[in-house]
């Protein structure tokens, strides 16, 4: 979109769009559409970066101020919408994609060694500005950078942190229900304003589950409204009894997919995805993200609602309940940390004096878990050391660190992906910056107590099926990848031998096959390393990146 003072280049939504129209409007600008490119380009010109605090949604832009002969370029909070940036020989390229840098002459793909370590030994990918790529840079979530022409300058500035956002408060816990409920529903209602077919994902988790409830309240006709839930044939990655509790209740248009694992491990298919997803993948799990966008787009929804976030600062992962449990003890609260080890115990199946051993090793061990010969031996002969895991047992600075390093930006680069590759809008309701920072203001308790994780978001919503909103065990859109490799021995070990060869520079391959052949044979565990090596290999093959 173009004006007289500047361009602007820009992918996304602005929620809040028409109150910073307003505000717009009361200083004197008037408006040409009812766009919110043209709120975007308008409080760009008006605020300059001081624009971005006014925002509430995805967006990644570049706006060139035709005045100044400076390009801004900036990323929402939490980083939803991609944005790269790569330097060679005074060329300066931005995109929503790396690839979109390799149509320039002099910059080439060229692989990122200690980030193809750090991903292969570590399980890392998008924990910082750098990429798989050599020389090519993500411009982090919350941040902005300014090319300055004249002065051939590129600065990157950080405009948002959600650390300094937090602030301890103490609701009572029936007001902060009330609160977070009211955010929740907020943050749903405006994700909804589309003028074209929107659906849901809807895993029988909490997560979808809240959002698809919410979405029940505010559609006109239920039976329109579709959700996509994915399934494996083993009951231990089936979800539907309770995805089908949701749908019943509301009267969904229910899609449920049950993706081909064959078809992931078929030559060529692995690296179609790696070549969309700019970087190779950790599970199969993000096969079945890919098929839910598939099957979306061949059903002509083009907006999709989906929960990624809520676990990284509501307390849905198991680090959460060690650091409640932990903050428990510390407290002098042994009831709380009595209920905290029961709920445990209901959750995974186990007694509580299991879950106590478990969490007094945990604690001792500091969350170190014995990992296979072939990933010592690996940092070893790339002379590196293992990333260490996050050491703190604060709830708030863990989840800051998950919703800006460790997890959620890994998640949110391959949501974007899958759903573009399929023409499909993916909302995400949980990101609202308003309720994440409320959420992690409150006491842990809140969060994770009364014996649930994600406990007050479980109240705020009382339109969930009482199964959900009571339920303890967590799945979410997992993937069968180790009963399929176990029940494929023979073919997979050919095909991890091949990866384990063409990485021999990285691994000893000898190890590994080792290793594989105890899985098949049922004298260890399958471990996600083996993926991983698959991975990269169709990454390389898929940028043509020799290794």
């Amino acid at each position: 979109m173009v004006r007289p003072h500047g361009t602007l280049v820009y992918n996304g939504e602005i929620y809040n769009f028409r109150a910073v129209r307003a505000d717009l409007e009361a200083l004197g600008v008037r408006f040409a559409t009812d766009s919110d490119s043209e709120v975007l380009l308008e409080a760009l010109n008006q605020w300059w970066v001081d624009a971005l605090p006014r925002l509430n949604g995805m967006f990644a832009f570049a706006y060139l101020d035709h005045r100044s002969d400076r390009l801004l370029l900036g990323r929402d909070q939490f980083g939803i919408k991609p944005l790269f940036v790569a330097e060679q020989k005074g060329l300066i390229v931005a995109g929503s994609e790396i690839k979109q840098a390799f149509s320039f002459d002099g910059i080439e793909p060229r692989i990122n060694e200690a980030a193809a370590s750090a991903f292969l030994f570590d399980s890392a990918l998008n924990r910082d500005e750098g990429t798989l790529f050599d020389g090519v840079k993500h411009l982090l979530g919350g941040h902005y950078a300014i090319y300055d022409r004249r002065a051939d300058t590129f600065v990157v500035t950080r405009w948002y942190d959600l650390q300094d956002r937090v602030r301890a408060i103490n609701p009572s816990y029936p007001e902060a229900r009330e609160r977070i409920g009211e955010l929740m529903r907020d943050s749903v209602r405006l994700r909804h304003a589309s003028d074209v077919p929107i659906g849901s994902c809807l895993s029988g988790g909490i997560d979808s589950s809240v959002i698809c409830s919410l979405s029940g309240t505010i559609v006109d006709d239920p039976s329109t409204f579709s959700v996509f839930t994915t399934y494996h044939e083993s009951a231990a990655f089936d979800e539907r009894y309770y995805s089908r509790q949701v749908v019943e209740k509301f009267g969904f248009r229910s899609i449920e997919i049950l993706p081909d694992l064959g078809e992931l491990f078929s030559p060529g298919v692995m690296s179609h995805l790696a070549w969309y997803q700019d970087q190779p993948f950790l599970s199969g799990s993000h096969f079945n993200e890919y098929i839910i966008f598939k099957a979306a787009h061949e059903r002509g929804v083009t907006v999709i609602l989906d929960g990624q976030g809520s676990d990284e600062y509501f307390g849905g992962y198991g680090e959460f309940w060690f650091a409640a449990q932990i903050e428990a003890l510390r407290s002098f609260d042994i009831a709380r940390f009595s209920q905290g080890i029961s709920a445990r115990a209901v959750a995974t199946s186990r007694s509580t004096g299991q879950i106590l051993r478990l969490f007094a090793s945990t604690v001792l061990s500091r969350g170190k878990a014995a990992e296979p010969a072939w990933i010592a031996d690996g940092r070893r002969r790339q002379g590196g050391a293992a990333i260490p895991p996050h050491s703190g047992t604060n709830f708030v600075d863990l989840a800051v660190n998950e919703m800006t390093s460790s997890s959620l930006p890994y998640q949110l680069h391959s949501e974007d992906r899958n759903s573009m590759r399929w023409s499909i809008e993916a909302r995400l309701p949980m990101l609202d910056h308003r309720l994440v920072e409320y959420a992690l203001s409150i006491p842990t308790a809140y969060k994770v107590g009364a014996g649930y994780q994600k406990r007050v978001l479980r109240d705020a919503t009382p339109e969930l099926p009482t199964e959900i909103a009571t339920r303890r065990a967590k799945m979410g859109f997992v993937s069968a990848d180790s009963e399929y490799i176990l029940h494929n021995g023979p073919a997979m070990r050919t095909f991890v031998e091949a990866a384990a060869t063409r990485l021999s520079g990285r691994v000893d391959a000898k190890l590994v096959i080792e290793e594989f052949d105890a899985i098949i044979a049922g004298g260890r565990r399958y471990h996600d390393g083996i993926f991983r090596l698959l991975s990269l290999v169709a990454w390389a093959d898929a940028f043509k990146i020799s290794l």
